[in-house]
């Protein structure tokens, strides 16, 4: 999201001395090599054999990224693919990092989440500030820019942390925090206009919001968030009903109405039917790596659907990789009673709404926040490294069915 920073006023005069995303990428850079020398500094020890499962998917990912970035040369390549190549050996790589080594605990998932809140609510407001003087810059499809996607994204993760917390704390204080960051980041969320982000936020918070309150929480608590919740709507409500009237208001709507669900008129479902075509025909290796443009025909860099994008690009091989590192450690996340605490509860309705929105929008790069939290389910999955320099336990099973059950060494 470094790049959306640059066009914000306030950040204007660091964008000329230093490009944000360098700077960005230094101070992460520089985090995890902090967090990592401080972990092996704790442990003289090897791992424990239940802990090694975090080593074998970082493996696994870099197999993973290996085979991509064969495939994109194994074939005729075009600068698009060789971007895309490019993007998947540098980003990729580091978001998997992140996930497995880095935000490894729940003080750490909390920081994160306090992260994506707090620039959702800054980049809420400037968008705000922005619609109101007739600028839309920072907005796109079709004339809104190329960011409406990343801003959608990004709002909408801030609107399910949110509320999920929102149902879940017991501190007055803190819900009124996360009410004011709620209602901020939805109306930001709408007025991206990213309809993939607003659908899947909603649904979403539908099917957890229910799960979240009824998790160990008595009714007095369950009312009490229940009213927060439903004050929540009601400002979003008030909110718009305000702007409605407005004429970027009209613009937006007409874009949220704007939905074909006829393949001759959608093209994203277009796309659909010829990314299966291509794989019909390439079943076992794809056609490679950021070559859907060209096979195509249709102008799309990727089918806006990542599961048929691996499968066109990569083919069956690489489809079997996908799964193990992105969908059967999240499937795994459900078993039991595995992340019934608010923290794991957050995270999995996070990778809900990144996985639900990698279904409609963006390719296999757009969408690497799916990937750090598939990783950060990983990460609680293992043992974990506390603050007091031991192990504990977490409360998930990853890959239940081959993990053998190993005694914990103290």
């Amino acid at each position: 999201m470094a790049g959306e920073f640059k066009l914000l006023p306030v950040f204007s005069s660091i964008a000329r001395l230093i490009d944000i995303t360098v700077l960005a990428f230094i101070i992460n850079a520089a985090a995890g090599a902090k967090v990592l020398a401080a972990r092996w500094r704790r442990t003289s020890s090897p791992l424990e054999p239940a802990g090694r499962w975090r080593n074998v998917t970082g493996v696994l990912f870099l197999v993973f990224v290996s085979y991509m970035l064969l495939s994109s040369v194994a074939r005729p390549t075009s600068a698009l693919a060789n971007d895309k190549a490019t993007e998947v050996a540098l980003v990729l790589p580091w978001f998997a990092f992140v996930g497995l080594f880095v935000v490894t605990t729940p003080v750490r998932i909390h920081r994160l989440m306090v992260l994506v809140m707090a620039m959702a609510v800054v980049l809420s407001s400037a968008l705000l500030m922005r619609l109101q003087s007739g600028d839309i810059s920072m907005l796109g499809a079709g004339g809104f820019g190329d960011n409406y996607q990343r801003i959608g994204r990004l709002t909408g993760a801030s609107v399910v942390a949110s509320v999920i917390y929102l149902a879940a704390v017991k501190s007055r204080s803190r819900s009124i925090l996360l009410l004011i960051v709620a209602a901020v980041s939805s109306v930001g969320m709408i007025y991206s206009g990213h309809r993939a982000g607003l659908l899947m936020a909603g649904i979403v918070l539908v099917a957890m919001i229910p799960v979240v309150l009824y998790s160990g929480r008595t009714g007095a608590q369950r009312a009490r968030s229940g009213k927060y919740i439903i004050s929540l709507l009601a400002i979003v409500a008030v909110v718009g009903a305000l702007v409605s009237s407005t004429e970027r208001a009209q613009v937006l709507l007409r874009r949220y109405q704007a939905v074909e669900l006829s393949s001759e008129r959608n093209p994203r479902l277009q796309m659909y039917e010829v990314g299966l075509e291509l794989f019909s025909e390439h079943p076992v290796m794809g056609i490679g790596l950021g070559r859907f443009k060209e096979e195509s025909g249709l102008g799309y860099p990727h089918p806006h659907n990542l599961l048929v994008e691996v499968l066109a690009e990569l083919g069956l091989i690489g489809f079997a990789m996908f799964g193990l590192l992105y969908l059967l450690p999240a499937a795994s996340a459900f078993v039991g009673g595995a992340n019934r605490d608010p923290v794991g509860m957050m995270v999995v309705s996070l990778y809900l709404f990144y996985f639900l929105n990698a279904m409609v929008s963006g390719g296999i790069n757009d969408n690497r926040e799916l990937l750090i939290f598939a990783m950060i389910l990983v990460s609680r999955n293992e043992v974990e490294l506390v603050d007091s320099g031991g192990y504990e336990p977490s409360h998930s099973t990853l890959w239940p069915a081959i993990t053998p059950r190993y005694p914990l060494h103290r």
